[in-house]
């Protein structure tokens, strides 16, 4: 059906939320999903579009996922299945595959690989997220954020960038004093 039942934020991107119906008639048994899109465009990052289902069968949650790719197809564009765990603030949520964790120490440096990942490397920007920090404390010389009276890490905000394949992320996570530790999973 398609009426928007409400708005919220990941990260730094605000999102709208459809319910769609999945019934053929009235007479099936009810069963729905929420899809959930990005709600601004543009060409020079990713777009997002998540099915989330607990009412339904997979067979027709599916059905509507085969319809819009079809959809994508007709109109030149490419759908790529992108893990839910790369929009999560903990880059180390997957117990079998631990990410590659590369700290550099100069602003410059770190600008200069930020450019060449987005345009020499075939990446592209999958936007800002909020990121844990917590576990990379013990790389030397970073600084991160505190909350003052519980010394608890604040999650600070990581710009993404996510291979045209889909198989690659890296997510760029900068401290106080301007270094970044490059953090790059599946």
């Amino acid at each position: 059906k398609g009426p928007t039942i409400g708005t919220s934020r990941l990260g730094k991107n605000t999102v709208k939320r459809f319910v769609v119906d999945l019934r053929k008639s009235k007479r099936d048994n009810y069963a729905w999903m929420e899809m959930v899109l990005d709600s601004s465009f543009s060409t020079n990052r990713t777009f997002k579009i998540n099915f989330q289902w607990l009412v339904a069968s997979a067979s027709k949650v599916e059905a509507q996922v085969q319809l819009l790719q079809r959809r994508c197809t007709q109109y030149g564009l490419k759908l790529v299945n992108i893990p839910h765990a790369s929009i999560s603030a903990d880059v180390f949520v997957n117990p079998f595959f631990a990410p590659i964790v590369i700290p550099v120490r100069d602003k410059h440096i770190s600008i200069s690989l930020e450019s060449t990942i987005s345009n020499a490397l075939d990446f592209v920007s999958d936007g800002e997220i909020f990121t844990d920090p917590s576990h990379l404390q013990h790389i030397d010389g970073f600084v991160f954020p505190v909350v003052p009276r519980f010394f608890l890490v604040k999650k600070v905000l990581a710009r993404q960038f996510v291979h045209r394949s889909g198989v690659i992320f890296v997510r760029l996570i900068t401290d106080e004093k301007g270094w970044t530790i490059f953090v790059i999973f599946q």
